[in-house]
């Protein structure tokens, strides 16, 4: 199967600059610099769901960080540091960073849709030109890269299709992960993270959900952990990490869920 290409953008938004934590940001010490430093740090992101993720290259993330970025690590550290403290950024348990917003501001096409999208730009400045036959040439080409598209079933934004059912995804959790704290309101931070996992798991939480009420640890029947919830299993590096059968009781460890296929063996 031919691969598509995919190119990702940062959807910046036009009040960016005027946001509490932006202000905030920039009234610190090398306010402009740590600034440029995050938004370098969200681009770094797009085609990872917004986790920077430390590879170790480095002895800690922030050195690792300001590799990357050509940057100052002092500043990357307090840059960093000032985004934890306004929740704008979360350390994950392995030391990743998680940035919140991520999930909202990422977009892509792919490289046919990009053409459709330069054929249309084409279209309107020859809309005062009679050569025809180019422009006939050139839908002909769109329309065999879509059926190209279309058989490669590639993937699209479920933003441009429809909206996540957020709370039929919480009932959902409620009615079968009875072994845990019941959710009983959606804020941002949960649709952010539904948002994610939803891409993640394909749509299909059903089988994640009773995944995790089938692992004695995370439900707490093993006695040794009694933390979980909604928000734990949520979370980017703990929904990888469930995902992977890192929880699954030893009798269950021989299987795998795939989340196209469903259960199948090792």
């Amino acid at each position: 199967m031919p691969s598509v290409k995919k190119y990702y953008w940062l959807k910046l938004k036009e009040d960016f600059f005027n946001q509490k934590y932006v202000k905030a940001l920039r009234k610190l010490p090398d306010g402009d610099s740590l600034t440029i430093i995050y938004l370098k740090m969200q681009l770094m992101t797009l085609n990872t769901s917004g986790i920077l993720v430390f590879d170790h290259i480095m002895p800690n993330c922030e050195a690792e960080i300001a590799l990357l970025l050509d940057e100052d690590e002092n500043k990357v550290k307090f840059a960093i540091e000032a985004l934890i403290k306004m929740g704008i950024i979360e350390r994950l348990d392995n030391n990743d960073l998680y940035l919140l917003a991520m999930s909202e501001l990422i977009g892509y096409e792919s490289d046919s849709a990009e053409r459709v999208r330069k054929f249309r730009e084409r279209k309107r400045a020859l809309q005062c030109n009679e050569n025809v036959t180019t422009e006939k040439e050139i839908e002909k080409d769109i329309e065999k890269d879509i059926e190209i598209d279309i058989e490669n079933n590639m993937s699209v934004d479920t933003d441009t299709q429809a909206q996540i059912d957020y709370k039929k995804i919480v009932s959902l959790f409620n009615e079968i992960c009875m072994s845990l704290p019941k959710v009983k309101n959606l804020s941002e931070n949960r649709k952010r993270n539904i948002k994610n996992a939803s891409k993640k798991l394909n749509g299909d939480f059903e089988i994640f959900f009773k995944k995790v009420e089938s692992s004695d640890f995370l439900t707490g029947r093993k006695g040794t952990w009694s933390g979980c919830s909604f928000d734990w299993i949520m979370k980017p590096q703990n929904l990888i990490k469930i995902i992977e059968g890192n929880y699954d009781n030893k009798e269950q460890q021989g299987y795998h869920i795939n989340y196209a296929e469903g259960l199948e063996y090792l």
